[in-house]
């Protein structure tokens, strides 16, 4: 449990790391690489917390604001302050509603439980 906690901060922290070096290279091919680290180890870090579906949600968001201030502010500009979100956790704290993944499929089981009891 120990071990696998350490894992999922050790993904964490390359995901921010990654997510910062966007402030330097917020586009071209070492931008498209810092996001690929920084999703990769970020989905990682989620399945490892049990938080895959929250940081599912919390990747739509990230993308939406993308292209909205993208369009609004020009792409490097644009991947700055969505970037200055994401690292000040204002996609994270929009996201916190959702469950963990364990309390969602516990949910999900007796919502399909319930259904075959009654179809009897």
């Amino acid at each position: 449990m120990y071990q696998k906690a350490l894992n999922a901060k050790a993904l964490d922290d390359a995901s921010t790391a990654a997510t910062a070096g966007l402030l330097l290279n917020p586009v071209g091919g070492t931008a498209a690489l810092l996001n690929g680290v920084s999703v990769t180890t970020g989905f990682g870090s989620a399945y490892l917390e049990g938080e895959l579906i929250n940081e599912a949600g919390e990747y739509g968001l990230s993308e939406v604001f993308q292209v909205g201030l993208e369009s609004m502010l020009g792409k490097r500009t644009g991947t700055r302050v969505n970037t200055l979100l994401d690292l000040s956790g204002f996609h994270d704290k929009n996201t916190d509603f959702i469950p963990e993944d364990s309390k969602l499929i516990e949910d999900a089981n007796t919502l399909i439980s319930r259904d075959d009891d009654e179809s009897k």
